[in-house]
């Protein structure tokens, strides 16, 4: 028997994600930038698909983005909200030392751009010393993990 055990790079597609992806992989395989009848119907279908995950979310069609996956994600997050905050003057940026490397990478990179950066160390199972007085008003993001597989720490001696 096989056990998976690393859900959270990556997971199985479901069968109904997997039955809506089919037909933009087999017949709408166009490039949706494309003026041909293939780029068209392409463009349609992910017109259609931001216009049915807008209704879920409660948003419009214009604010859904879709990623190649998690890393082009953050990254276009972590930079879409710390270049808005450049623009009122906010240019702090706050997260953990054990963070994505897809976050650390570019928060160096946004550092290099005259950002500051602030890493707090890994934050255990207490509370961040920076909410407690350490928020400033040049704050523009605070990115923290939620929950991080790595720190599944497993003590073979009670299995």
């Amino acid at each position: 028997m096989t056990v998976y055990a690393d859900n959270a790079a990556t997971t199985r597609m479901s069968r109904t994600a997997l039955d809506a992806m089919l037909p933009a992989m087999e017949e709408n395989y166009g490039n949706p930038s494309s003026l041909h009848h293939v780029g068209q119907a392409a463009a349609e279908a992910l017109l259609q698909a931001r216009q049915d995950i807008a209704g879920c979310l409660g948003c419009t069609a214009r604010e859904i983005y879709f990623t190649s996956g998690g890393s082009e994600a953050d990254n276009q997050a972590l930079r879409s909200a710390a270049y808005a905050g450049a623009k009122s003057g906010k240019k702090h940026l706050i997260s953990t030392a054990i963070e994505h490397h897809a976050i650390l990478h570019t928060l160096k990179q946004l550092e290099e751009e005259g950002f500051s950066v602030t890493l707090l160390p890994e934050p255990g199972f207490h509370r961040f010393p920076i909410f407690s007085g350490g928020m400033n008003d040049c704050l523009t993001v605070l990115c923290l993990f939620f929950s991080c597989i790595a720190l599944i720490l497993l003590d073979d001696q009670r299995f």
